[in-house]
């Protein structure tokens, strides 16, 4: 087997693996929480991570396409081509999170009766999911910037990030 071959095995497998051992200890530590908490908290704690799953997708495409355009630019050496490609997806994705900022903002409360929470679960939800909605604001831009990266090749360094992005979540958990 070819180096190139052996990595990307070894690259799957250990993809494969930690998303394994991050899906059984998410199961393993549910009845903890439960424990700890009411039914009615964690399913709001629930509820804000469908949200976060959501914005993790917000870029709508853009990171995959900047990441092929900008391919084509550096081969080019065209940096002046590369770079507005870069500021129109920052500023695209901004402007998204930007939407999604006021949008969220203006109906926290529709929010908050749909769901119908009650008690002292309003102000824990209302202050998370503000972060959450700064998050949305900031992350695209964030992560579109992992497409130059993906440009450039340095993949590796994106696995590395991402497992230990995964470990710090499995400890945290």
């Amino acid at each position: 087997m070819t180096n190139r071959k052996r990595n990307v095995f070894t690259g799957f497998i250990s993809s494969i693996s930690t998303s394994f051992i991050l899906q059984l200890v998410s199961l393993l530590i549910i009845p903890f929480y439960l424990k700890l908490t009411s039914q009615e908290l964690f399913g709001l704690w629930l509820t804000l991570g469908a949200i976060l799953g959501w914005i993790k997708i917000g870029d709508m495409g853009l990171g995959l396409s900047l990441t092929r355009r900008s391919v084509m630019a550096l081969e080019k050496k065209n940096y002046l081509l590369l770079k507005s490609y870069i500021w129109g997806t920052i500023y695209t994705t901004i402007a998204l999170g930007l939407l999604i900022f006021i949008l969220g903002f203006t109906f926290t409360d529709s929010i908050i009766n749909l769901l119908s929470i009650k008690g002292d679960l309003i102000d824990d939800f209302k202050n998370t999911f503000f972060i959450l909605l700064i998050v949305a604001l900031i992350r695209p831009a964030c992560v579109s910037l992992s497409s130059i990266i993906n440009a450039k090749q340095h993949i590796a360094f994106l696995h590395i990030k991402n497992t230990t992005v995964s470990l710090l979540s499995i400890c945290v958990n």
